[in-house]
């Protein structure tokens, strides 16, 4: 609870007007934790996150999500973990997560912009379908992941792809990820910059954008 207090069952004696607030915590795989606040779904520790038989222990409360943090040192993202999570629109996969389940954000109707860590590997059928404003994509692996055939069903083929330039060519050429405008990463200013004219330009070291800067 928010004030600091872990007895589960508790006993309150209120003797004033007293507020407290349910601080949602739980485990999700052998080292790795998750909590919930406001609108916004945290995860902490390392290692792959469990199969949901019956659906992620957040499922009661996925239509209120907006945000999701991954914890850096988690391994993999499973099977449904956000299936219909309506209000994400945005969703950044730690580098080190190797495999995203199928159908994990399966109907994410707001989704708009994905990015995918370094040592992304596999990524399961249905993953992102049915995800149709999604219009940003951004993959830091020098090689393709290896994905199912369905698993970018109905998202437009308009969206643009940024991925390394020295993996241009791959991307490119695959089967699946070419179906969208792939662009090599040192153009991601240009394509940022071009929303607005009034739009923060974004600065771009080791093939990453960073933090705002006018330039």
């Amino acid at each position: 609870w928010s004030d600091g207090v872990t007895d589960n069952p508790r006993t309150v004696q209120i003797t004033r007007d007293t507020t407290f607030t349910a601080e949602f915590i739980g485990q999700c795989g052998d080292s790795l934790y998750w909590s919930l606040c406001r609108d916004t779904i945290y995860f902490y520790g390392s290692g792959e996150m469990y199969p949901f038989l019956r659906g992620a222990p957040w499922m009661s409360q996925m239509n209120q999500l907006h945000q999701v943090v991954f914890a850096p040192d988690m391994t993999s993202i499973s099977e449904g973990a956000f299936y219909r999570a309506g209000n994400l629109t945005t969703i950044t996969i730690p580098d080190n997560v190797s495999h995203v389940g199928s159908t994990a954000f399966l109907q994410c109707g707001e989704l708009g912009t994905i990015t995918f860590g370094t040592k992304l590997q596999t990524i399961g059928d249905y993953a992102f379908a049915y995800c149709g404003k999604i219009h940003t994509m951004t993959s830091y692996n020098t090689t393709p992941p290896t994905v199912e055939p369905n698993v970018f069903r109905d998202v437009p083929i308009s969206a643009v792809l940024f991925v390394p330039s020295s993996a241009l060519d791959a991307y490119k050429q695959h089967p699946i990820w070419g179906v969208f405008d792939v662009c090599p990463l040192d153009t991601a200013i240009d394509a940022i910059t071009g929303q607005s004219p009034s739009h923060p330009q974004k600065k771009l070291e080791n093939n990453q954008l960073q933090p705002d800067h006018l330039l």
